[in-house]
């Protein structure tokens, strides 16, 4: 059987015969660069490559999942040209924080979604604001091809609880950071 990358582009939901094989999900997060200031995905930045995702496995003990997401420059919801200031934390440590809640990740998944349709599978590109204090603001979905709101609303809970270090320079840190979530046998 043929396995979704974690770069696969444009899935739609796809149907897959559940009634026997065992189900698993894998949860996969990719590191993805933009461009400084824009709040679109775009390619890494020249020089620097893309981690390789990592295979997250409901059945592993210890759950991983590599990726940071794009730090970029925050802009203001309420007047796009005003530029909030920018701060930065270091890619580790909010690779740490972002493993940190894979296991809530799948249990969103699996009760939001698998419990209701079996079958469901797709990508969701989350972004958050961290705050000069470290806490979560402005949490948004691009490129939704699950569209699920209980999942997006369960997503975004769990990415408001989290806690970050404050970032230097007293600033905001944006991250874009996509999940792919798939049933497979």
């Amino acid at each position: 059987m043929r396995r979704t990358s974690g770069a696969a582009q444009g899935s739609k939901h796809r149907a897959r015969s559940a009634t026997h094989r065992p189900m698993r999900w894998t949860a996969l997060a990719l590191f993805l660069m933009a461009c400084g200031g824009s709040t679109t995905l775009g390619p890494p930045a020249e020089g620097e490559a893309p981690e390789t995702p990592q295979r997250v496995d409901s059945s592993a003990e210890e759950q991983r999942a590599s990726a940071l997401g794009s730090l970029q420059s925050p802009t203001s919801r309420a007047d796009p040209s005003a530029s909030l200031p920018t701060g930065s934390l270091s890619r580790e440590h909010i690779r740490r924080k972002m493993r940190s809640v894979v296991n809530e990740m799948r249990a969103c998944y699996e009760s939001r979604v698998l419990a209701t349709q079996p079958d469901l599978e797709g990508r969701l590109v989350s972004s958050f604001l961290i705050a000069p204090d470290g806490t979560v603001e402005e949490v948004s979905f691009h490129e939704d091809a699950i569209g699920s709101a209980p999942l997006r609303e369960c997503i975004s809970s769990v990415l408001r609880g989290l806690r970050f270090d404050a970032p230097d320079g007293g600033g905001y840190v944006g991250v874009n950071y996509p999940w792919v979530f798939s049933v497979q046998d």
